[in-house]
């Protein structure tokens, strides 16, 4: 045929007008290395910047294929391939970030016989790029034949969003031998496919002690990281570590409904620098699903909005999350009220937020005929829990509440530690977000409760709302980490306490996880007991629940 002994002058014009277009962005492959499964000329020739040169696979076999190593992983855009008349009718573009294991990026059908260009926008994280040529365009007789084929993206940085795909690691420890999944590749790592957006696959069936390693290229900039997991069951474990140093704390998973169920948690903003990195998720418990870890930079030179890694709006009265707890006998400081099964919550419709809150309610009456510590019951009330369900360590915990307020009412947003049942209180801890006690109509507290300071502690702060606690919504939150915690209403620090503080009175108890407490107690030691002022039903609105890690 003519074609195989022209100079190729028409074509390597065409091919220097298009390289010349793609001249504004750094072609990728011009600093990488080829092979190729098949090569009557050397793939090298591909990626060699030289329109009179091209790789050329062995005659009428099919498939075959050309891998473009990048030397490291990139966020892929677009690949460019000026084929030779001799070309593929279809074909895939693959990535992968061990040479070993594939992901399609694209596929392309309908070439047909001829010199032509094609460019395939891509998407993904990878280190290898694959043509694979799975059939010859009609009237091709010899091969697969490329000029050049160009690969861009980029490194990272502003507006680049970077994904690690769980099953994309590069080196990994598990404690268990085979992949369980049986998906995607081989190894001791257990791979699954996923029913998350996107499809894939996910690493599952994880246990303590297990890590996984990925290599990423980053610019200096301020990243959110990001971390899409599921879970059946809860009180997963695990931190992020970049080159040896952590840079994301103990992310807590809790249980989302199924081990398909997907949520993200997402790490305050932090400063990374420039360079190849290398990025170990390292597990400290199970029984959680991992899907891809996300670098996410700032965007116009500012920090992204932090998400929250677990939140309850309040749609629904969620038994995954929240357990009530029932009972009249005083709760330890001689309150007056019986905590129902659920009687006395609700969610209902609230246009002062627009959305759906959590009704927990507080009433002078007692249809089941309760008994309590003193007798008949004279008050009923909702006590819930997220033990067992929803425990964090570390991180902003906060609720957007509108209070009760009269004489003898007790409502709290509070945490316990996880393991009253071993050390009882108050040697669990305890970390009182919010109290509102009715004879300070403005008031609110915030307080700790541990070994040597609890009950009436010294450890403690007063906020002044301005207006009666039941006229609106306030955020009541706490940050909390390994040396010390800090109260805010609206963003207000009023109150903070450092571990060396703490431990002049006693142990420091906030190094493990923590549950919700929300509730309504009427009456005992620090409120009083309702008077002829005290007015009934009254309520307690949560817009939602939030923890940021």
């Amino acid at each position: 045929m003519m074609y195989r002994n022209l100079p190729a002058l028409f074509s390597a014009l065409l091919l220097m007008i298009s390289v010349s277009v793609q001249a504004q962005n750094d072609n990728l492959a011009q600093n990488a290395t080829a092979s190729a499964s098949t090569q009557d000329l050397a793939a090298s020739n591909a990626i060699d910047g030289d329109p009179n040169t091209r790789w050329a696979s062995a005659a009428q076999t099919d498939p075959s294929h050309i891998t473009i190593d990048l030397g490291q992983q990139y966020a892929l855009s677009s690949v460019v391939i000026h084929w030779e008349a001799a070309n593929a009718d279809t074909y895939q573009i693959l990535g992968s970030n061990d040479g070993g294991n594939w992901t399609t990026l694209a596929t392309e059908t309908g070439g047909t016989f001829g010199d032509r260009t094609d460019t395939i926008n891509v998407a993904g994280n990878f280190r290898y790029v694959r043509m694979n040529g799975i059939s010859r365009s009609a009237g091709n007789e010899w091969g697969y034949s490329i000029w050049e084929l160009e690969i861009y993206g980029q490194s990272g940085g502003a507006g680049s969003v970077q994904t690690l795909q769980a099953e994309d690691y590069i080196n990994a420890y598990d404690t268990t031998a085979g992949n369980t999944g049986g998906a995607y590749r081989s190894g001791d790592v257990d791979i699954e496919a996923s029913t998350d957006d996107g499809g894939g696959y996910n690493v599952g069936w994880i246990d303590a002690g297990e890590w996984l390693e990925y290599t990423i290229n980053l610019d200096a900039d301020t990243y959110t990281v990001s971390s899409r997991v599921a879970s059946d069951i809860g009180g997963g474990q695990f931190t992020i570590d970049l080159n040896g140093s952590e840079i994301v704390g103990t992310q807590n998973v809790g249980n989302t409904g199924g081990w398909q169920s997907w949520t993200t948690l997402t790490s305050w903003p932090i400063a990374l620098p420039a360079g190849q990195h290398t990025v170990r998720v390292k597990v400290q418990s199970g029984n959680f699903n991992l899907n891809w870890v996300r670098f996410e930079p700032g965007s116009d030179g500012t920090d992204p909005a932090p998400q929250p890694m677990w939140s309850d709006e309040f749609d629904t009265i969620d038994s995954n999350s929240w357990t009530f707890e029932t009972g009249g006998w005083g709760w330890g400081n001689q309150e007056l009220q019986y905590y129902t099964g659920g009687d006395n919550a609700f969610i209902q419709y609230d246009s002062e937020v627009d959305s759906n809150v959590l009704v927990l309610e507080a009433r002078q009456e007692n249809p089941q005929g309760y008994e309590c510590w003193y007798g008949y019951c004279s008050y009923t009330s909702t006590r819930m829990i997220s033990k067992g369900k929803q425990e964090f360590e570390y991180g902003r915990m906060e609720a957007r509440i509108k209070l009760p307020q009269t004489q003898g009412i007790w409502p709290a947003f509070w945490m316990m530690g996880n393991d009253f049942d071993q050390v009882g209180w108050p040697n669990n801890g305890e970390i009182d977000i919010m109290e509102h006690v009715g004879f300070e109509p403005n008031l609110t507290h915030g307080a700790l409760h541990g070994p040597g300071y609890s009950g009436d502690t010294p450890i403690n702060g007063t906020h002044d709302l301005g207006e009666s606690a039941d006229a609106n919504y306030h955020v009541y939150a706490v940050e909390w980490d390994e040396n010390g915690i800090d109260w805010y209403v609206d963003d207000i620090n009023f109150y903070s306490v450092t571990r060396s503080e703490v431990e002049q009175y006693g142990n420091w108890v906030y190094d493990h996880p923590f549950f919700f407490l929300l509730n309504i107690a009427i009456g005992g030691s620090w409120p009083g007991e309702p008077d002829g002022t005290s007015q009934f039903p009254q309520r307690m609105y949560v817009d939602y629940v939030r923890v940021y890690q």
